[in-house]
């Protein structure tokens, strides 16, 4: 995915289900959404990709619960047909013609929305720069000009929000000449494919997260079956980047997931340039929204520790990852498309079935050991070695300058039937009400100490006096030394007990 950043980034933000941020009262724009992959260059001029197709399926199947109407503009290579099954049968090919009758279709029916419409376009593929210096994705029947994507696209769109996503390999190919020429900063290159043109107005209204790195071949990795960058957008738009977890992911929110997600790669080719810009219309217009993105299935991270989590769709391919800050709040994880996902933690790993709707807390699933690692690439594990949460994000917004995410009422969803997490003894409660125990039977201990103490001088007063033990005194002596130890007994084990549930409460982060 190179140059054609300006239409991949569009894609990356057609997984996203939620647009502008619609006012109190008003209903959520309806999205329409249009993904691109494309595979090879034309005539083999350079290494064709190996997962663009791919790429944009499982995009445009995880944006299409939520869209009023989605296209899908691919060529499936073998391999990948006999993975996507009916996927295929949605595809068209991935050519100018096509993406210009789509778009012809797609701002027809956006003009009936009585309520609007938000945009969501995405590219992957290989990108290239013209002789006279302008970016373009390579389409199976040639370039998509930048100046294309301002006239066909921005400017004649209708809706309130558009959304472009684009995710670039090969960045020497974007400005190379000759021998690869790399004296045009990658940066530079990437906004120039974005900057606004002529039609400001437009642009206004438009957002783009556009991602490159310096060489095909490490652009894709099979440890994520994917473009790496395509693999962090879709764990993005799961719900992966929600740090203030109300449900939707802002233009700011994907920046600094992804930035957190490969920090660790130390490889310089390898290494992501992003480019994030919300619409500067509406500036915390969500790349998706939770609850208008049709999703039914939910996996929860119901604990306050942090905790890293890779899950896998049906065909063993990389779904979404997340390593979380320590949170009060839970994650939640949206779920789309397939009829079981895998589960990995740690050295452990579940199997989890959504059958009904709702949400499936990661407690409530059944853990087994791990088997053979699932994955030999070494770039694998410098992705997501950073927690990412509020902290990080907090520290990403003072160094980056975007605008932080409005603050919304936290998503919740209900639990799904057998999802709910497995019922947990009140352990912090516990240890307490045995600590107040412990007290009250301490106490009770000492007095009984103190009686028995008065009891026993009375005794040895009268039997000074009269040279006899009291049977009564002598009774009353060892009923209360029997009450002290018994009560001492109590006020211990109570103690003890305590003790072991405020550890209980420790180990689960609720102290």
């Amino acid at each position: 995915m190179t140059a054609a950043l300006a239409p991949t980034l569009v894609a990356a933000l057609l997984a996203l289900p939620g647009g502008a941020s619609p006012a109190a009262g008003d209903a959520a724009p309806a999205r329409y959404v249009i993904v691109v992959g494309y595979n090879g260059p034309p005539a083999g001029e350079r290494p064709a990709l190996s997962w663009a197709d791919d790429d944009a399926a499982r995009l445009y199947r995880m944006l299409l619960p939520g869209a009023r109407r989605a296209w899908l503009l691919t060529e499936f290579d073998l391999t990948s047909a006999r993975l996507w099954g009916s996927v295929v049968d949605a595809a068209a090919p991935p050519t100018r013609q096509e993406l210009a009758r789509v778009l012809g279709e797609a701002f027809w029916a956006m003009r009936d929305e009585p309520s609007g419409a938000e945009l969501v376009f995405a590219f992957a593929g290989h990108g290239d720069v013209s002789a006279g210096g302008e970016g373009f994705a390579v389409l199976a029947d040639g370039p998509f000009l930048r100046s294309d994507l301002e006239r066909q696209l921005v400017a004649a769109s209708p809706a309130r929000v558009n959304h472009i996503l684009i995710d670039a390999c090969a960045a020497y190919f974007l400005v190379g000449r000759g021998a690869h020429d790399q004296s045009v900063p990658v940066t530079s290159l990437l906004e120039s494919l974005t900057r606004p043109g002529a039609d400001a107005a437009a642009w206004a209204r438009t957002g783009v997260l556009v991602a490159t790195n310096d060489a095909a071949e490490v652009h894709e990795s099979a440890a994520v079956g994917g473009g790496v960058f395509s693999f962090l957008v879709r764990s993005a738009l799961a719900g992966a980047a929600d740090a203030n977890r109300d449900g939707r992911v802002e233009y700011a929110e994907a920046a600094a997931f992804i930035a957190a997600a490969s920090g660790g790669i130390d490889d310089p080719r390898a290494r992501l340039a992003i480019h994030a810009r919300a619409p500067a219309q509406s500036p915390h217009a969500p790349l998706i929204d939770m609850r208008t993105a049709g999703y039914q299935h939910f996996l929860v991270v119901d604990e306050r520790a942090p905790v890293h989590v890779r899950l896998l769709d049906s065909r063993g391919l990389p779904y979404a990852e997340v390593h979380s800050e320590a949170s009060e709040a839970p994650l939640v994880l949206a779920l789309a498309g397939d009829p079981f996902y895998v589960v990995e933690r740690g050295a452990r790993e579940a199997v989890l079935v959504p059958r009904s709707a709702g949400a499936y807390a990661l407690s409530s699933l059944v853990w087994s050991p791990l088997g053979a690692p699932r994955s030999v690439d070494p770039r694998a594990a410098q992705l997501f070695a950073t927690q990412y949460g509020p902290a990080f994000l907090g520290g990403f917004l003072a160094d980056d300058g975007h605008v932080g995410p409005a603050d919304g009422e936290r998503f919740a969803v209900p639990w799904a039937a057998s999802g709910a997490p497995p019922p947990t003894p009140p352990w912090a409660t516990l240890a307490w009400t045995s600590a107040a125990a412990a007290g009250v039977l301490g106490s009770a201990a000492g007095v009984a100490l103190a009686g028995n103490a008065f009891a026993l001088a009375d005794l040895e007063a009268r039997f000074r006096e009269t040279g006899t033990l009291d049977p009564a005194l002598s009774l009353q002596t060892d009923t209360w030394l029997t009450a002290a130890l018994v009560l001492g007994g109590g006020a211990a084990a109570a103690a003890a007990l305590g003790g072991g549930f405020f550890f209980l409460a420790s180990q689960e982060g609720t102290p």
